[in-house]
């Protein structure tokens, strides 16, 4: 029963049906499933979702209405989301690189982050070193996270550690590389401070790494 109401959570989102994610995130929680279960299905439909939309079996229209549908799911569970996650109070920017169509999972982790007390900063897309060098230096941002899909990216990520090291602005502020597709090992070489896989790992991990107060 839990795994097909899940199930159809995951669906529901990917369809961008908004009343239905709405109706059946509501009997996730009547149900007592945990929210972070229910956080990992949206996790998992915002990349069938990108998948779908890279192999151009989706327009931006469709990934437009799940975007739509997935926020309407965080709406839900936000509530219940603050007793399990810590309220962080720092200010993050988050931002993709050009040529990575990761709309959904930039769209989830600002809900999330947003959702935990974040002051959270939308980069957007095709970022430039001296755009986010001015995000630490003149909006006092304290981590700064990357969403990329190939290694690819890696000249791009070093030039943004280089920028921020001529400005001295490295040791201000921690830069994060979320990807399935990138090793740990190659993120250390990027620069990088936290290397994560996803949405939930990323608010895992700044949890641990800003190292803030798991109370309000």
């Amino acid at each position: 029963m839990t795994h097909g109401l899940l199930e159809e959570l995951r669906n529901a989102v990917m369809a961008g049906e908004m009343r239905r994610t709405r109706r059946i995130t509501e009997q996730v929680i009547n149900k007592g499933i945990p929210v972070n279960v229910a956080l990992e299905r949206l996790v998992e439909a915002a990349q069938i979702v990108n998948g779908r939309y890279e192999r151009r079996e989706y327009l931006m229209t469709d990934v437009t209405a799940a975007s739509s549908a997935m926020k309407e799911a965080v709406r839900v569970l936000e509530p219940h989301l603050r007793i399990e996650v810590a309220e962080l109070r720092e200010k993050v920017a988050i931002g993709t690189f050009k040529g990575c169509a990761q709309r959904m999972e930039r769209d989830l982790s600002i809900a999330l982050l947003k959702a935990s007390g974040l002051s959270v900063v939308d980069a957007g897309v095709d970022l430039e070193p001296e755009a986010l060098a001015n995000l630490v230096d003149k909006e006092g941002v304290q981590a700064i996270i990357l969403l990329a899909v190939t290694d690819e990216v890696g000249p791009h990520l070093k030039d943004v550690i280089n920028h921020l090291s001529k400005r001295n602005l490295r040791d201000k502020v921690k830069v994060i590389i979320s990807s399935r597709m990138i090793p740990e090992k190659a993120c250390e070489e990027y620069g990088a401070d936290i290397c994560v896989k996803d949405a939930l790992d990323c608010l895992k991990k700044l949890k641990q790494y800003l190292s803030v107060s798991s109370k309000p």
